[in-house]
């Protein structure tokens, strides 16, 4: 045997067992020796294919045409063209290939797709029936096609063909999952909603058979991944700026895309897979998180380097901005701010029930293995949720969120502030996107060349009866979607303050400004001279001017309390202003004698806002203030409470699964069903829950109000409407109780911030600069008191 031939035998069997550099290096040291050795050549090329590197399989593949011009080599370039986006070129190709081999069902059927990313549906359905005829036993290929087609007319006769069809044993089994799903698309269109239902339930319950999902998995991936922090990154020079648009799948994603593309400064792309290949590699190593942090310098920019060359075989022309549309880069946002902390990340979403739906209809060719059960569509979109939440927690205004009915309702208002997001000038086109001509292979190809519209806003509302056992918890995780982008921690205190709290702690002010908070106002107000100026900085609902009303020895001071949350209206004896930012006060240079604030000042950007105290303060005056510290108890406490919030709505916690247990009482009140197995099952896993949080955290746990919860739920007289209700709110408050938390722990001073704080201070002039702990017999260490004077000229 020649060596040649020996070569491309091993690289065969490489390629079989899945080594596909031992097969690549193989097939390239026969070309090495003969640059046009075709055998070598298709070798190379199902290597890249198998890899999905596939324009280099289209840069083989043009050689092996031109050195063989066969039919069969000019379908296979076809081929390789539609999935690089090659759109024009593929139907160029099958089309001339079709002209010489008018028999070949599947040039039909590829022919088709292209003719409707081009939006020339009737070319396309003639292109799918050719199929129908060539290709008997597979029909259904078609049908779900024909189904899609804008303006489609399905008459009662082609049903009861396409029923026939289905049942046809000679049909393979992807032609009748797709005949099923086509028989619901069309019966959908003419409205008879129960009888499209049977058939999507039919086809996805085959399908979920045949390719389950492993929940348990998820499970650990999704918890997995709420284990990354933020990583750090380095500033780079940019030539280029990549827009992930990420989120569910149906979720209005396309329609972004092409608002975005239709701008001269961005390019579309494709849904790349560079991201999770590299996440799936990264994952390999047994910790995620850890491969991630661990990521060098060098493997970030040779992992930027390969991911921007991969995106430019699908651009056509050098724009400063590409977008890449795979949707589930949501699970993968730290990766990108890792790589690129430049990028712009579009989070898309809907009304999850009518999300739910959408994928619920839809047969995905690769992957998506969730997406034949609405119940495991429910567990997916608890997973993506909670993944989103996270991100917006560890990247605080990294992502703009894009609400689809929002979008609908105020679309330039929305499209504006998307493009303000991506800094990018306004231009007429985004605005009248639908106008543009651009080939659009996904199922959405209908509705982004129309105008923006409501005709899918509520449309789950069809499948009312089936999707009615998920409403309530699709109805919670919305609120989590509906949460993020809205400076969580601003309204989460904006709620508090109008609930008419005094305090940080909600009691009233006896309980918590006694002992030596109380001491140490007093000294501080007891020695205001008269007619001086007091400003109150993070004031709240005004706690400390309540005390210096008490200990203020003199009756002519003015006192002035500000705060950037909505609190409450002015008091006797103070003043209270909402909405003001300490970072630029609105007050004249020298205008208040003594400046204080209690649990607040640290919230700011220190070196912003002492600029701003030094600026308001007259020579001679004073400032003190009580900050929370990162070892106090008030701290520690809440970080506690923090992290049994955390574990009680985390990815299948405790809420999760009392809000599954529900969904069996509920399905029970409504149906006069309950699966008492499944009921039991959901029990057992919420009792088991409840105790490893006990056992974790003990007392805590009550702080959480979810046993609270729990009784107020579980009654029997309890309506399926008022349980939801119940959920809802609950869900509500905890929310922003965790974001206040979460705001006070990101707040509390370090030692780092400390010193910090002295050098801002002192570097501002003030002087006789002390911090003294603030420690109550009784409790522990309540805080560090920080205070300071502007020196006189």
């Amino acid at each position: 045997m020649e060596a040649f031939e020996q070569s491309l035998q091993k690289a065969k069997q490489f390629l079989t067992q899945g080594n596909f550099s031992a097969a690549e290096e193989q097939a390239k040291l026969v070309l090495s020796d003969d640059a046009n050795n075709l055998d070598a050549l298709k070798m190379l090329r199902q290597v890249y294919v198998k890899q999905e590197l596939l324009f280099d399989a289209y840069s083989i593949m043009q050689q092996v045409v031109a050195l063989e011009p066969s039919l069969d080599m000019q379908y296979e370039l076809a081929i390789i063209c539609t999935q690089i986006g090659k759109l024009t070129e593929a139907k160029d190709l099958l089309e001339s290939y079709i002209n010489h081999n008018p028999n070949n069902g599947f040039a039909f059927l590829n022919l088709g797709h292209m003719h409707k990313a081009f939006g020339d549906f009737k070319r396309a359905e003639k292109c799918y029936f050719k199929f129908v005829a060539l290709e008997p036993r597979r029909v259904g290929y078609a049908l779900w096609n024909i189904a899609d087609l804008k303006d489609r007319k399905i008459t009662d006769k082609d049903i009861v063909t396409w029923q026939e069809y289905e049942n046809d044993d000679n049909q393979d089994y992807l032609s009748k999952l797709l005949i099923q799903f086509s028989l619901g698309t069309v019966l959908e269109k003419q409205k008879k909603y129960d009888e499209a239902f049977e058939y999507y339930q039919k086809a996805n319950n085959s399908k979920n058979k045949a390719s389950p999902f492993n929940q348990n998995a998820f499970h650990q991936f999704v918890n997995n991944i709420l284990k990354q922090k933020a990583q750090e990154s380095v500033a780079r020079e940019v030539n280029v700026t990549p827009i992930f648009i990420v989120g569910m799948p149906r979720s209005g994603s396309t329609l972004v895309e092409q608002i975005l593309a239709s701008h001269e400064l961005v390019n579309a792309t494709d849904e790349l897979n560079f991201i999770g290949h590299t996440a799936a590699t990264l994952e390999r190593t047994g910790n995620y998180a850890k491969a991630i942090a661990n990521l060098s310098e060098e493997d970030i920019l040779t992992l930027r380097q390969e991911y921007l060359a991969y995106a430019n075989e699908y651009q056509t022309s050098t724009k400063p901005y590409f977008i890449d549309k795979n949707p589930l880069n949501f699970l993968h946002i730290g990766l990108i701010l890792k790589l690129f902390p430049e990028a712009k990340i579009i989070h898309t979403h809907r009304n999850l029930l009518d999300n739910a739906a959408s994928v619920f209809k839809r047969y995905f060719y690769i992957g998506h293995d969730y997406s034949y059960s609405l119940a495991n569509i429910v567990t997916f979109m608890e997973g993506y949720a909670a993944i989103m939440r996270h991100w917006e927690f560890e990247y605080p205004g990294a992502i703009f969120h894009s609400q689809y009915e929002a979008l609908v309702e105020s679309p330039r208002e929305k499209i504006k502030s998307l493009l303000s997001f991506c800094q990018l000038e306004e231009q007429e086109s985004c605005f009248t996107f639908h106008r543009q001509k651009r080939a659009v292979l996904t199922p959405s190809v209908d509705q982004v060349n129309k105008p923006i519209n409501s005709a899918s806003v509520n449309s789950w509302l069809r499948f009312e009866k089936g999707l009615t056992p998920y409403k309530s918890k699709l109805n919670h995780i919305n609120e989590v979607l509906l949460s993020l982008g809205k400076e969580p921690y601003k309204s989460a205190w904006d709620s508090y303050w109008q609930q008419g709290n005094i305090t940080s702690f909600g009691a009233d002010l006896s309980d918590n400004y006694q002992g030596e908070i109380a001491l140490c106002w007093k000294d501080f107000f007891a020695v205001i001279p008269d007619k001086h100026r007091v400003l109150d900085i993070a004031t709240g609902n005004g706690a400390v001017l309540e005390l210096g009303l008490k200990y203020i020895l003199n009756e002519n001071i003015e006192m002035v309390g500000v705060d950037s949350a909505q609190v409450a209206s002015s008091n006797k004896g103070y003043t209270l202003l909402s909405e003001v930012n300490v970072e630029k006060l609105p007050f004249e240079h020298d205008h208040f004698t003594e400046i204080t604030s209690q649990f607040g000042i640290e919230y700011s950007d220190l070196a912003q806002s002492m600029a701003e105290v030094y600026r308001v303060l007259q020579p001679g005056g004073r400032f003190q203030f009580i900050c929370h510290a990162e070892d106090s108890k008030i701290v520690m406490n809440n970080r506690k409470i923090v992290d049994c919030s955390r574990e009680l709505f985390k990815f299948g916690g405790a809420f999760s699964a009392l809000s599954d247990m529900l969904s069996e009482l509920n399905s029970k009140k409504l149906t006069g069903y309950m699966n008492e197995q499944n009921a039991e099952s959901k029990r057992h896993k919420l009792n088991n829950e409840l105790a490893r949080l006990l056992e974790a955290y003990g007392d805590t746990l009550h702080e959480t109000r979810i046993p609270e919860l729990m009784r107020m739920v579980l009654q029997a007289d309890v309506s399926v409407e008022e349980r939801g209700d119940i959920m809802k709110s609950y869900f509500i408050e905890q929310s922003r109780a965790i974001a206040r938390l979460e705001d006070l722990m990101r707040a509390a001073l370090t030692d780092k911030k400390l010193h910090a704080f002295r050098n801002i201070a002192q570097a501002l002039g003030f002087t006789s600069i002390l911090s003294t702990d603030l420690v109550e017999e009784s409790f522990g260490k309540i805080g560090v008191v920080l205070s300071g004077i502007k020196p006189l000229p």
